[in-house]
């Protein structure tokens, strides 16, 4: 009877350490992933203002390396993290009780910006175990990408802001109440806003990178878009035309082109009521068909994302970032 009582005692010992096993996988795993996915989405924001900033001080003459090192902190500071003792492109972080290190690398001259958080996260189960933390590690890189517009004036002030737009069909953009939100027909202001028509014949000469807050320009500027817009058409010298294919798009364009232009791709359009900030979240390369001044329709082709890897200019007007992870 003495020997089941103990067998029983044993085996209620080896289930508990299982059972205690299986409650700190679940539990501490599922907060090890909670805390891995949190400091991801820093390391992301971390770098692309690093990125943003590198872009911003390198177009000003400025130290690319400190600027972009600054704004990662400030960002991971922004997100909740506790930052102290920076130096040398590295500092140490806090979240509560938990304690870590973060740093910024460079490469490309620099053209890309790598984060990297390393916290010591606190287990709870686990201390069951002899085990009170785990370290967690994140990665993100984010590029500075140069968007084309160097001489060819190809950077304007209009915007798309809808979520998708295909490479194999004819787009129409209305740029009038009939798609207006609260005031906004899809034109932006890079300021100030007495060169809207100017910007959108010639393009904008300045930088706008993705992440950037732009003003709209509400209301519609009729005359100023037919004639900027007219202005373009008929400077094209080579009868560049788009048209649709059995495979997609034959795209018959000389460039530069002045129909060939960078829209901002632009999130919180549909928020956004009379004068008011929207987000740049990316940029679309667009060849202009047509623009109907009665309907106010411009017509044209998406030609595909903007990338580092488009046109190979030297001394770009405008740079735009993103992750690489």
């Amino acid at each position: 009877m003495a020997g089941d009582k103990g067998s029983a005692m044993l085996m209620t010992a080896i289930a508990m350490v299982t059972v205690l096993g299986f409650a700190a996988l679940a539990v501490d795993g599922s907060y090890m992933y909670f805390r891995h996915t949190q400091l991801q989405d820093v390391a992301d924001a971390a770098a692309l203002a690093a990125a943003q900033a590198g872009a911003a001080a390198r177009d000003g003459g400025g130290d690319v390396r400190w600027a972009a090192f600054q704004a990662a902190l400030d960002c991971a500071a922004r997100n909740g993290l506790g930052v102290s003792n920076p130096s040398d492109y590295r500092c140490d972080v806090a979240l509560g009780s938990e304690r870590g290190t973060m740093s910024l690398s460079f490469s490309g001259s620099p053209e890309e910006f790598t984060v990297q958080i390393a916290l010591d996260a606190d287990l709870f189960f686990g201390r069951a175990l002899s085990k009170d933390k785990a370290l967690v590690g994140v990665t993100s890189t984010a590029e500075i990408i140069h968007v084309n517009g160097s001489g060819s004036g190809s950077l304007v002030p209009l915007a798309f802001f809808g979520p998708d737009y295909p490479l194999d069909v004819r787009l129409q953009l209305t740029l009038s109440p009939g798609s207006g939100v609260c005031g906004n027909y899809g034109l932006l202001d890079y300021g100030p806003s007495s060169a809207f028509s100017e910007y959108l014949a010639h393009g904008y000469d300045g930088t706008v990178v993705v992440g950037q807050d732009v003003l709209t320009y509400p209301g519609v500027s009729t005359g100023q878009v037919r004639s900027a817009i007219a202005s373009r058409i008929r400077g094209c010298d080579d009868a560049c035309y788009v048209a649709s294919s059995g495979s997609g798009i034959e795209v018959h364009v000389t460039e530069p082109c002045p129909r060939v232009v960078v829209v901002p791709v632009v999130g919180g359009f549909f928020e956004a009521n009379g004068r008011s900030y929207v987000t740049v979240t990316g940029f679309i390369k667009f060849f202009i068909e047509n623009y109907d001044d009665h309907t106010k329709v411009l017509t044209g082709w998406a030609l595909g994302k903007v990338t580092s890897n488009y046109g190979g200019a030297e001394g770009l007007v405008s740079r735009s970032v993103r992750l690489l992870r």
